[in-house]
This record gives structure tokens, sequence and C-alpha cells, in this order.
């Protein structure tokens, strides 16, 4: 019971979704702003993610554990409303153009993250352990829209604390 790993692959199919999008809409003449940008919902949009997770855990020795975890997704809108509008994506491609292939948007690609915790008894109070733990976390960048053309940039994060831990309770 030294290593563990799990896997997932999974697909889902969404329908019925709610997209929001941004319209710019002409003010009557004479008022200032002369034009605003509007943001609508719309309801129907259905889009297929699939893709794989893998997580894995290893007690290296008696007071060492790493771990970490991968995962890919791909995500496609696979139908819109043919009445819906459209907004920004008509806005840059045109209103004939298909919103449908697109890459559907707040599905980072890629996730991944590393960690290591390392943890020994000690006698303090009600305190059995103490340890330190450090985790990397990497998000792929993005899109925030139907029409692609706006993607939230990658980010590397990371984490590192330390503490006290008891049957009851803890500390950081």
């Amino acid at each position: 019971n030294r290593a563990s790993l799990n896997a997932a692959l999974f697909y889902m199919k969404r329908s019925d979704e709610i997209v929001q999008y941004n319209q710019v809409v002409s003010e009557p003449p004479g008022s200032i702003p002369a034009q605003r940008v509007v943001t609508f919902n719309t309801n129907g949009a259905k889009t297929d993610i699939y893709g794989i997770e893998l997580e894995g855990v290893w007690q290296a020795t008696p007071y060492l554990q790493l771990n970490g975890s991968f995962s890919y997704v791909d995500s496609t809108i696979a139908a819109f409303p043919p009445d819906a509008s459209k907004g920004d994506f008509s806005d840059i491609f045109g209103r004939q153009a298909n919103i449908v292939g697109q890459e559907a948007p707040r599905f980072p690609p890629i996730l991944a993250s590393l960690g290591a915790r390392y943890e020994r008894p000690v006698v303090l109070a009600s305190f059995d352990n103490w340890y330190v733990q450090g985790d990397v976390f990497y998000n792929d960048n993005y899109w925030t829209n139907n029409a692609n053309v706006v993607a939230a940039p990658e980010a590397l994060d990371s984490n590192l604390r330390m503490g006290l831990q008891g049957e009851r309770f803890g500390v950081e």
C-alpha cells in the first residue's frame, strides 16, 4: 500500500446550457455614451466534453508522501439554437458565422498538480504530528467567451504550509 494510481476517462454531453454573451447596443441619438455593451444570457447550447484524469500518491518513506494529478479536457460546442443571438461571436465573425465547433469557454485543456508532505511525530500538548507540505498547481490557458478571442492566461501557483496535527484538530 505504498502507491496508488487512479485513472478516469470521461464524456459529458451538456444540453440546454445557459450561455452568456455581450452585445453592443446603440443608445438614442445624443446619449453619452452613444453605445454600450450589454451582457445577455441565452439557453439551448449543447457542449460535448471528454477527457482523461490521472492521479497518483506514493508513500516514498514512512515520513514522506508525494502526489500528483493531470487532466486533459476537450470541450466543443456541439449545437447552438439557430434563433438565438450569438452576440460578440456575430459581431466578430459576421451574422452567418456558426458558433458550432468552437471550443467551449471556461474549460482549461490541461490541469496538473504536484505535491509533497513530510510528517513526523511530536509530543506537544494535544498534537501528535508536525508537517511541512508544498504543492504546485498548473492551469492551462482557456477561452473566456464563445468567440474564442479572449483567453485567460495559464497560471502556475504554489502553496507551502506547515502545521501541527492532533486527533481532534490541527493548526497551520
